[in-house]
């Protein structure tokens, strides 16, 4: 398998770590940074947290594998291009609002990873 394969599963990795955490903390709803240690039982009991925690194990053990096989200077950037990522499953799984603003902003982004690509 190409090396940049596995940079691309890390971040598809992450990104799924993203939205299972946002899945359980949805479930488990508001709570404030005060509010943290009353809702650990429901937060290491929720299945999507647990799930997510799983996911980014799994995604820092491939991320370990990349920064044996390219620099820290050239990976990392790409990791970026998990906003994007994150962008299109906040609008079609969360359904959540994205503004014209945050498009720009992910546009930029992807433009500057497509940059870093050709370096």
């Amino acid at each position: 398998m190409s090396a940049i394969i596995y940079i691309f599963i890390s971040i598809i990795l992450a990104v799924t770590g993203q939205f299972l955490l946002k899945k359980g903390m949805n479930k488990i709803g508001t709570i404030s940074l005060s509010q943290l240690s009353s809702n650990l039982f429901k937060i290491f009991t929720n299945i999507y947290i647990l799930t997510a925690l799983l996911v980014f194990v799994i995604s820092f053990l491939i991320w370990l594998t990349v920064l044996s096989k390219f620099d820290l200077s050239y990976a990392y950037p790409l990791v970026s291009t998990g906003y994007i990522l994150v962008a299109l499953v906040s609008l079609f799984f969360l359904k959540e609002n994205i503004t014209l603003s945050r498009w720009l902003g992910i546009f930029l982004i992807a433009i500057g990873s497509y940059v870093l690509t050709r370096t």
